[in-house]
């Protein structure tokens, strides 16, 4: 009975932790690559291993130290006039986060825990976004790519027909 007598009182006293959810769906844009090859281009196609890359993805430094900077995290969490460093903040913000997978979709849950409620809604919300910037300017770059590799295959067919004239 005291155990559990203490338990409560401790329980009691502790801030209370909000938890902020935001859901993201993860899907493949290889179709997008699928100039030439045999298929529906417009058919997504099922990538087993995306969302765990994205799992991994979120929570690292590229995506954690610009949530981090936008936030002004550094300053929020400073304590007593002392700003934690960098790697602290993304220490303790990688501490305040969890990713997971939605079972059966393409989905990954981004929950994010604060005594402040605002805090959590506003990191969960800032941690898609960058997600989302870092993911189109990937995108865009493998796209620059592949139409610059086609740009070279079209040049050396035009000189093959040339050649052949």
């Amino acid at each position: 009975l005291l155990v559990l007598l203490t338990a409560a009182v401790v329980t009691y006293f502790q801030p209370r932790e909000y938890m902020s959810s935001v859901f993201v769906e993860v899907k493949s844009t290889a179709q997008n690559m699928r100039i030439f090859g045999n298929g529906d281009p417009s058919m997504p196609i099922h990538d087993p291993t995306l969302a765990p890359t994205v799992f991994q993805v979120i929570q690292r430094t590229g995506v954690l130290y610009p949530v981090i900077e936008d936030l002004k995290l550094q300053d929020k969490w400073a304590v007593g006039g002392q700003r934690p460093t960098k790697e602290q903040a993304y220490q303790r913000l990688k501490s305040k986060l969890n990713v997971d997978e939605v079972r059966n979709t393409d989905l990954l849950q981004i929950s994010v825990l604060s005594t402040n409620p605002q805090e959590a809604a506003n990191i969960a919300n800032k941690i898609v976004a960058v997600y989302q910037q870092t993911r189109v300017e990937e995108e865009r770059d493998m796209m620059n790519r592949a139409v610059a590799s086609m740009n070279e295959e079209v040049a050396k067919q035009q000189t093959m027909v040339d050649d052949a004239s």
